[in-house]
C-alpha cells in the first residue's frame, strides 16, 4: 500500500519545530512583561521617585 504523501505536509516535524519555536517566543515576552510588571509592582513609587537611602 503506498503512502499518501500529498496530504501530509513534506516534513510534519519542521511545522512541529515552527510552531514550539513560535510559543516559546510569546511565553518568554508574557514571562518578561510578567517579570517587569511584578518588579514595578513589589517597589513602591515612594521608593523608585524618593529614596533617602540614594540621596
Amino acid at each position: 500500500m503506498p503512502r499518501e504523501e500529498t496530504s501530509v505536509p513534506p516534513n510534519p516535524r519542521a511545522m512541529i519545530l515552527d510552531t514550539l519555536r513560535a510559543t516559546a517566543l510569546y511565553a518568554c515576552q508574557i514571562t518578561a512583561k510578567l517579570y517587569l510588571i511584578s518588579a514595578c509592582a513589589f517597589t513602591s513609587p515612594e521608593a523608585t521617585h524618593w529614596d533617602p537611602h540614594y540621596s
